[in-house]
């Protein structure tokens, strides 16, 4: 692939790298917040067990909202920029 030449093709391929790492983000995301939850249910008995689930949940939240919006971000660059 040649270096982008214009502003254009620069935005076009920072657009087309995080596109390709969305779904890796969101694998992990989801990932981290599945293993939380189960840590809470299965490790219930647990007051640090619960904790350290907890802390997981919050964290693959935090990551599944901060994935959709640069998500949204790359759409709104790509229908202002690209054509």
């Amino acid at each position: 692939m040649p270096p982008p030449q214009t502003f254009k093709e620069l935005v076009g391929v920072f657009l087309l790298l995080i596109k390709r790492s969305i779904p890796l983000i969101g694998s992990i995301a989801l990932f981290l917040f599945l293993w939380g939850a189960a840590t809470v249910i299965f490790q219930g008995g647990s007051e640090e067990a619960v904790k350290t689930g907890k802390q997981r949940i919050l964290w693959g939240l935090v990551a599944l909202f901060v994935m959709l919006s640069v998500w949204g971000l790359v759409s709104f660059l790509k229908e202002t920029f690209l054509p």
